[in-house]
């Protein structure tokens, strides 16, 4: 963006050298205190969890699964732990650069696609009321293969499009460019992601709103003009307009300096919002071995039946168990064989096993696959939990799950995850 603003106007650089150093000046106001807490916590410059990225990224040019572990190694820091994920990624790419450069396109090309896909794809309305919400999911009906009139649907959306294109850039040449450059640049970025479609298109299908925004004015302007009277009224609005906007530009210059120093402030706050965020949140979940955290324990167990009651007496008083506190949300229980269609996610894709699957959130936040042979007869969104695990043992799959919710609590033992042989 910085380059494209020279190349427009490169006899104003001055101008355009305060305007670029003032940007970066904002950038690193608001990212430095994220850095300076990644930094005191990881002993290095990590802007996010290697966890939710790089690791994804050295599992998918490398040919792992979702679920394959690359575990860190003992005293490695999370920032050289990042470093090596990345490594990893490279080499799985250049081990095989056609290949992985075929599937990066093939991602890239589908986000180009599915961004006119964000607008409905539907030939009718089944009452009024979906225009406020849709009624049925209607997105589900494309396959990939429009109908006649989809595609007609499809080729009015390609048609505004098109039109907003050829209006920005007789408007602004390059500079009405900018906006689908940085849509193909950062789809292209997801693409090399191996990721596509869906939630990847959130943060630039703005651009493509802005081109069919400036397609339906284009072409409402190309009626407008066919009409004197509206012509003539067109054109004085847009006197005014002109007007107006250079009354305020004469008044920014007299509280630019101001303006200046306020907005930095209010980037600065926002970029510590992240790590104040910590502070100012107190921790209600702690570790088993608080004394908070053991009154919470007891409390939910003098709730238990009898019979239950003794089965978490025996289960807990075991040297070898572990015991984790906090909350689960968004459980889900799905039967054997049963799971979300295509997603490789652990514990959501299909499985041969039962299980409820839930967050985990609390010390260490997480996902949970509780084996289960039947649906829960209580466990609600946002109750309180506490998890068992042996010495050792993945904090995926707890062994047995004890659930609190106000003057309730039930405690249930894994299915096809036994604790010990003994039990």
């Amino acid at each position: 963006l910085l380059l494209v603003g020279l190349l427009h106007c490169p006899r104003m650089w001055r101008r355009w050298l305060a305007g670029s150093l003032l940007a970066l000046f904002g950038t690193v106001l608001a990212v430095t205190p994220w850095l300076v807490h990644n930094a005191r916590l990881t002993g290095g410059i990590v802007f996010d969890h290697p966890a939710s990225q790089t690791l994804v990224i050295a599992q998918r040019y490398n040919g792992m699964n979702f679920n394959d572990p690359i575990p860190r190694y003992a005293g490695e820091t999370i920032s050289a732990y990042s470093s090596r994920l990345m490594k990893m990624a490279a080499q799985g790419f250049f081990a095989s650069p056609a290949t992985s450069l075929r599937m990066a396109g093939g991602h890239w090309l589908n986000n180009f696609i599915n961004n006119l896909l964000i607008l409905p794809l539907r030939t009718g309305l089944e009452s009024p009321s979906e225009l406020f919400g849709p009624g049925r999911a209607f997105w589900q009906d494309w396959d990939g293969h429009p109908t006649s009139a989809q595609g007609a649907i499809l080729g009015g959306y390609l048609l505004l499009f098109i039109t907003g294109v050829a209006a920005a850039w007789h408007l602004r040449r390059w500079i009405g460019l900018i906006p689908l450059a940085v849509n193909l640049a950062y789809n292209l970025w997801t693409g090399l992601f191996l990721s596509s479609g869906g939630r990847f298109l959130v943060p630039v299908d703005w651009g493509f709103y802005l081109y069919l925004v400036l397609g339906m004015i284009s072409l409402g302007l190309v009626l407008v003009r066919l009409v004197p009277r509206f012509d003539t009224l067109f054109s004085q609005q847009q006197t005014s307009a002109e007007t107006i906007v250079e009354t305020k530009a004469a008044f920014n210059k007299r509280s630019q300096n101001i303006k200046l120093v306020v907005i930095a402030g209010l980037i600065f706050l926002c970029g510590a919002t992240v790590p104040w965020s910590e502070t100012a949140v107190p921790n209600r979940y702690l570790p088993i071995n608080n004394p908070q955290a053991q009154q919470a324990y007891a409390q939910a167990a003098e709730k238990l039946s009898e019979p239950q009651a003794s089965l978490l007496k025996g289960l807990a008083s075991g040297p070898w168990m572990e015991i984790q506190y906090g909350r689960a949300i968004y459980p889900r229980y799905y039967a054997a064989g049963e799971g979300e269609p295509e997603t490789a996610k652990t514990g959501y894709a299909p499985e041969p096993q039962a299980r409820l699957v839930f967050h985990y959130l609390g010390a260490n936040n997480h996902l949970v696959v509780f084996y289960l042979d039947q649906v829960p007869a209580f466990f609600p969104h946002t109750s309180d939990v506490f998890l068992f695990y042996p010495q050792g043992a993945d904090p995926l799959t707890p062994a047995a799950v004890l659930v609190t919710d106000g003057e309730q609590s039930v405690f249930y033992k894994g299915a096809g995850k036994p604790v010990r042989e003994s039990e």
